[in-house]
């Protein structure tokens, strides 16, 4: 009976059973080094078979590989230091794959490689320029660099930059023990090993030849492992055969990690205590030969939280979204310098050697800084070395020859006026020429247009030319060698003004304002070249009768006595001590305002229609001082008053009284009125009935009474 129910329990498991129902537990990472790393873990709590698993390893570029075990322990080597990896742990039954747990682990950092591309060029006979690219394999992050200055063996300089101190990363710490880290600047895009991103080609699984030293280590090869649920002890290494025999050594509990910074708003789980690094490989290790890329850290903007895999920064702080690198550099000076955080610079000590300490950029992908207070035409060595907090990296070393020197300064400079648009500048050579003067630069500043030019000589005088009449300039001298030209200051400049002449441009913008009937305010703008001190200014008005000037200091004039409803023409010019240049402005066309009629209609005259009516015609004022809007009639006998209004010099006067007599007079209005001003009388007598009009029967005004009229 107990033999039956054996074979079918053993006839169940061969046929096969159900998934894994749960990840694998406890799974504790441990004895992490910059280049390897130890995982352990327990079984899923619910047993559905025989369990192998599978552990998937993805590295900053993506999936890297995959391994199988049957132990619930495994080994990585050959990583790359200071960098995020992920691990991916399945337990398999009967040929399917449960549910995953994910660890994440940060290797150590180590010190760097040499700065690469390292260059050295002299800007002048006291300054090189050194520069150099961040290390090929930074292992951690760069915290600061170092350049020793040496001529003839001594070292003359040590000169130390470091990161500012928002560029230094803090690492924080779980209630467990694991650390969490934020990676600047850099973005993880997450990715199913097989999903992949358009903004990177990930490596492919890495074949059997290249998993060089992949092996499964059995159940019995590793007895001594951590207790369950515990992710930061790391073991003794004379406590495990596992760890033994890779000749890893631990750090002891509590210990800072120095390496682990704060880089990135993603937080995944690192062991803390890092132990030594070693290259040794043993069984229930992989050794990884995958390729990587440290510029393929590029992908979506911000984290996703899907389930895929995502590829992580294999330099936590030194990739950068964008290929171009970012340069850091200060200015050369053969002054005093001061550091950005607004030290001094530190005087030679007495052995002649200068320490100076300065905050740069230092993550930086190209790094430049300008080395200086060096002595002229001298052959200096620069050695270069970077570190991260592991360490001092190896030296890149580079010589370079500083210039030949500049001359100092001309002595003396001055000038003499010799025309109003021409002036001899003069000076005395260098006190210091520091070698033969090849020539001299007179350099020249308009102060008001900004206009600049210079003029070269190898005289110790020259003589400017073309220049603007009665213009302030600014003048600088500087001698030249082979080398190159003498510093310029503000000290060296001097100021020179050309003589006055007369305008050779006249007044401008003529307007006028506050017209009337008899005056007006004419204003205008200075010439634009009035080439001296403006005396006054001559306004000229005239019309078809009349002509007359006005002076005045100002650029404006009030003109008097003006003709209503006239129109004149204004012209203005200028004049200095020398004359008006004969430059006349354009004329200005004015006309003055409307008033009342300065003169009454004349030449009232009219034409019997018949009995009762006659027609009254004249001609408009002599003086209408505007528009004439309407005319006034008016009419009366020794009985009545009447009037009538006219648009035109002519009316109409119907019913009136047969053969009478009447008087008729004329005023024409303007927009302001009609000013009193009334025409002559005109005497008018109506016909008789049965009276015929004759082409003789008119009358004008003034020239008396006609016959027989008597009533």
């Amino acid at each position: 009976m107990r033999w039956a129910l054996l074979l079918t329990i053993t006839s169940v498991l061969c046929q096969g059973g159900p998934a894994p129902e749960d990840p694998p537990l406890n799974v504790t990472v441990w004895n992490v080094t910059s280049k390897s790393f130890s995982l352990t873990w327990e079984p899923p709590t619910t047993v559905t078979g025989r369990f192998s698993y599978v552990i998937e390893l993805y590295g900053p570029a993506g999936y890297i590989f995959e391994n199988s075990t049957i132990d619930m322990k495994f080994m990585y080597s050959g990583l790359t230091p200071y960098t995020h990896y992920r691990v991916f742990i399945r337990a398999k039954s009967a040929g399917a794959l449960g549910p995953e747990v994910e660890k994440t682990v940060l290797t150590p950092a180590e010190a760097p490689s040499a700065v690469t591309e390292l260059e050295a060029t002299a800007l002048d006979s006291t300054s090189v320029n050194v520069s150099w690219r961040s290390p090929s394999q930074p292992n951690g992050l760069i915290t600061q660099y170092k350049i020793l200055v040496l001529s003839l063996g001594t070292v003359v300089q040590n000169i130390t930059l470091i990161g500012q101190e928002e560029d230094l990363n803090v690492t924080d710490f779980d209630s467990d023990g694991m650390s969490h880290r934020r990676a600047r600047d850099v973005t993880f895009h997450l990715l199913d090993r097989h999903e992949r991103s358009a903004d990177f080609t990930p490596s492919a699984p890495a074949s059997a030849s290249a998993v060089t030293s992949a092996f499964f280590l059995s159940a019995s090869s590793f007895t001594n492992q951590p207790s369950a649920g515990t992710e930061t002890s790391a073991q003794p290494a004379t406590a495990s055969p596992f760890t033994s025999a890779l000749s890893l050594t631990s750090t002891p509990a509590g210990t800072s990690l120095s390496w682990l910074t704060d880089t990135t708003d993603f937080t995944p789980h690192v062991a803390t205590e890092p132990v030594a690094s070693t290259r040794e490989e043993g069984p229930g290790t992989a050794a990884l030969t995958h390729p990587t890329d440290s510029t393929s850290t590029g992908g979506a903007t911000g984290q996703t939280q899907d389930t895929a895999h995502p590829p992580l920064s294999s330099s936590p702080t030194q990739p950068r979204l964008s290929t171009q690198p970012r340069l850091s550099t200060r200015p050369a000076s053969t002054a005093d310098v001061t550091t950005e955080t607004g030290v001094p610079r530190d005087p030679p000590a007495e052995n002649g050697m200068v320490s100076n300490l300065e905050v740069i950029d230092v993550s930086a992908g190209q790094i430049s800084y300008v080395v200086d207070r060096l002595s002229p035409f001298t052959e200096y060595t620069f050695q270069v070395s970077a570190f991260t907090t592991v360490g001092e990296g190896p030296l890149a070393e580079i010589s370079e020859k500083t210039r030949e020197q500049v001359p100092s300064s001309v002595q003396s400079v001055s000038y003499q006026n010799i025309t109003s648009s021409s002036i001899r500048v003069l000076w005395e050579p260098p006190l210091n020429p520091n070698g033969k003067i090849t020539h001299y630069t007179v350099y020249v500043l308009d102060l008001e247009t900004k206009e600049a030019f210079p003029r070269v000589t190898n005289r110790t005088s020259t003589i400017l030319r073309d220049l603007r009449k009665y213009t302030s300039y600014k003048l600088r001298v500087a001698a030249s060698t082979t080398m190159g030209e003498s510093s310029l200051s503000e000290e060296d400049d001097i100021f020179a003004v050309t003589l006055e002449d007369e305008p050779d441009s006249p007044p401008v913008d003529l307007a006028v304002y506050n017209i009337t009937s008899s005056s007006a305010m004419v204003t205008w703008s200075p010439p634009v070249m009035p080439n001296g001190i403006i005396q006054y200014y001559q306004v000229i008005y005239e019309n078809s009768t009349m002509r007359a000037t006005v002076d005045s200091p100002l650029p404006s004039v009030t003109l008097q006595g003006l003709k209503p409803f006239s129109l004149y023409n204004v012209s203005v010019r200028a004049f200095t001590k020398f004359g008006d240049g004969n430059q006349m402005s354009a004329v200005l066309e004015m006309l003055t305002g409307e008033d009342v009629p300065g003169s009454p209609p004349f030449n009232l005259t009219y034409d019997s229609l018949s009995s009762s009516e006659v027609n009254i015609s004249w001609q408009a004022p002599l003086l209408p001082n505007g528009l004439i809007l309407s005319y006034t009639v008016e009419y009366w006998n020794a009985t009545h008053t009447l009037n009538a209004s006219a648009p035109t010099t002519s009316a109409r006067l119907s019913n009136l009284r047969k053969y009478a007599r009447y008087r008729v007079a004329v005023l024409a209005s303007t927009r302001l009125g009609s000013g009193n001003q009334i025409s002559e009388v005109l005497n008018v007598t109506t016909l008789e009935d049965g009276e015929f009009h004759l082409s003789g029967a008119r009358e004008r005004a003034g020239s008396g009474e006609r016959a027989g009229c008597c009533r």
